[in-house]
């Protein structure tokens, strides 16, 4: 019988927060994608680029399919012939192996099929398993030496070990990174060799506001996307996922990673959607923090927005990154100071005077294009500037008032307010 805490040089390194996708009983046959997958992808180079991963996964063999499951059913690898499998189809399989202390041996219907599987539960540590399923490829596969099984499982309990070791140094180089990268200090041109990432060329970073699932985005931003767009480093600071773009030439690889992760955390279902911001590429090891410093920005505005599941890049936000630092309650009291009594009169007559001061305001206070935009007479738009003047005192034919309009519509806006 295989004996995973045996083959741990450090049994508190083990874990399993090392999947690439996940799924429940209920989901969608497993991604394409996901085949043939490292438990932890690529490994690290020195670069900081990522390295070919093996052609041949532990526990790979011409008799059966693999499909490894942590302690709460998300799927932590597989082989190419078990990416049409449902998990849903398996929950036989790791009800039996949970109640057998060893190799249980059954057979499962998997796509309405009859097929031999052997499923056995790799304790880790304190509570966490990973449940570990081989579905024969052809009948009697399964029947022969129960050592080969043994000795299947065995190396994947040990990669479970390796992957944690490996996921753990990552972790500390990414949090080194960070602290570096965040601090006040500026890096200077070479300094950030010691920290094992190249940040000499075009640096950009994602951020996934995370709570109350930050595993999720973490393994997300770690899968990456199509085109080798992979992050260096991925760390969590404060529930925020971070994930540091390095080596890029021109910009675009850090917003298809953001809408990557954006369609991926869609279809996990998380509720409500978390943010999603972008920023860079900046050269060189000061432009890393300049992106980093401007993802943070950026989120900072996003939280003073209703949610939305689509990511923002930095400078998509324009005028907006100016109110990063200001809390929703001290834009409501701008906002309130100077178009309170325009919202009041709205709501008491049903009147369209915010309507058409935001028009103005996409109009750059040109009363005729305005006009245009709301379908009304210009003369109708005239009387509702001297009864907007009236209201706020707003002189929309001065430039200071203007801006001040401007901004407070803008505002409006933001707070999803009237």
């Amino acid at each position: 019988m295989f004996d995973s805490a045996a083959m741990a040089t450090d049994p508190n390194r083990l874990g399993l927060d090392c999947g690439v996708a996940h799924s429940a009983l209920t989901a969608s046959p497993i991604q394409p994608r996901i085949q043939n997958i490292e438990i932890l992808l690529e490994k690290s180079s020195p670069n900081g680029h990522a390295a070919p991963s093996r052609p041949d996964p532990a526990g790979a063999s011409p008799d059966w399919d693999l499909v490894v499951l942590d302690d709460e059913l998300r799927l932590v690898r597989c082989t190419p012939g078990a990416k049409s499998i449902e998990v849903r189809d398996l929950a036989e399989a790791v009800a039996a192996a949970r109640s057998a202390g060893g190799v249980r041996r059954l057979v499962a219907r998997i796509g309405g099929v009859e097929t031999s599987v052997a499923a056995a539960e790799i304790p880790l540590i304190g509570s966490q398993r990973a449940t570990v399923v081989l579905i024969a490829r052809r009948p009697g596969s399964l029947d022969g030496d129960p050592a080969a099984l043994d000795v299947a499982i065995s190396r994947v309990a040990l990669e479970l070990v390796r992957a944690r070791a490996e996921e753990e140094r990552r972790a500390r180089l990414a949090e080194s990174v960070f602290h570096v990268l965040a601090g006040n200090e500026q890096v200077s041109p070479g300094g950030s060799a010691h920290l094992g990432v190249d940040l000499e060329g075009g640096n950009a970073f994602v951020a996934v506001d995370g709570p109350p699932r930050p595993d999720i985005c973490r393994r997300v931003l770690i899968a990456g996307c199509e085109g080798d767009v992979r992050p260096a480093a991925v760390f969590e600071n404060g529930g925020t996922v971070f994930a540091l773009l390095t080596g890029l030439g021109e910009s675009g690889p850090e917003r298809r990673l953001a809408r990557t992760a954006a369609a991926g955390l869609t279809r996990g279902e998380l509720s409500p959607p978390p943010r999603i911001a972008f920023a860079g590429p900046h050269h060189g090891p000061v432009g890393a923090q300049r992106a980093l410093a401007e993802c943070r920005q950026a989120l900072q505005v996003l939280r003073l927005m209703p949610a939305s599941e689509q990511p923002t890049g930095f400078e998509d936000l324009g005028i907006w990154t100016l109110l990063a630092s200001a809390n929703r309650e001290q834009l409501r009291r701008f906002r309130d100071a100077i178009l309170a009594p325009l919202i009041a009169y709205d709501a008491r007559r049903r009147s369209q005077l915010m309507e058409t001061l935001r028009a103005l305001v996409a109009a750059g206070f040109n009363w005729r294009p305005a006009s245009a935009a709301l379908a009304v007479h210009p003369n109708t738009v005239r009387y509702r500037m001297s009864v907007i003047t009236k209201l706020t005192g707003l002189d929309l034919a001065s430039y200071g008032d203007q801006v001040k309009a401007d901004v407070a519509v803008r505002i409006t806006e933001l707070l999803g307010s009237p």
